[in-house]
């Protein structure tokens, strides 16, 4: 995975990682919407994010939740 997307592995764990067959990739709160794009269950979490503050509000959200989680095959630099 590291090879086919161009990323070091701690880049990998940082993010959650959507890729569509384009190529488009989507990482931490875009990929989340992404997906939600696909599951028609999770359209309001779409048109939500196309309310003016609300994706910037998300993609803080993921980040917060992100820097608090616990990931054991987490080597990150630094620490």
């Amino acid at each position: 995975m590291v090879a086919l997307l161009g990323l070091s592995q701690w880049e990998l764990l940082r993010a959650i990682r959507y890729v569509v067959t384009d190529g488009t990739q989507y990482a931490g709160a875009d990929a989340l919407v992404a997906v939600a794009r696909e599951l028609w269950w999770a359209r309001p979490l779409v048109w939500a994010s196309r309310v003016p503050g609300v994706m910037s509000g998300l993609r803080a959200g993921y980040e917060w939740v992100a820097r608090r989680r616990k990931c054991q095959a987490q080597s990150h630099p630094g620490g």
